[in-house]
């Protein structure tokens, strides 16, 4: 159920990404709370306020069929996070790692080439 709303390509949601997760979450209450407070936390209107004075660079990637964190709220965190470096990843969901790893090392790769001045 969780890897089915946080990754839209489903047919990569197989026994072993499900057992995976069991291994993560199955023993570990601390892991399903921070989990949870973690999603509370990015849907938190008091957020984006709270991250106005944060000057470094950041890098804030999205995907299109994310069912956890809508526009509005990558909207509020680009506004408030001013040095933020957006990517919109178009049909990818709320784990973008698990959806499209290669785009998001591209992007990672290339955010640093552009802040540290070095070469990907």
């Amino acid at each position: 159920w969780a890897h089915r709303r946080t990754v839209s390509q489903k047919y990569k949601v197989d026994s072993t990404r499900v057992e995976e997760t069991f291994k993560t979450y199955a023993r570990n209450p601390d892991a399903i709370r921070s989990f949870i407070r973690a999603t509370e936390a990015i849907r938190d209107s008091r957020l984006p306020g709270e991250l106005k004075s944060i000057k470094s660079k950041i890098l804030l990637l999205w995907g299109s069929s994310d069912v956890l964190v809508s526009k509005k709220v990558m909207n509020d965190l680009e506004s408030a996070l001013q040095a933020s470096d957006s990517r919109f990843h178009d049909g990818g969901g709320h784990h973008l790692q698990e959806d499209d790893p290669d785009w998001v090392a591209k992007q990672i790769v290339e955010f640093f080439a552009r802040n540290l001045d070095v070469q990907p």
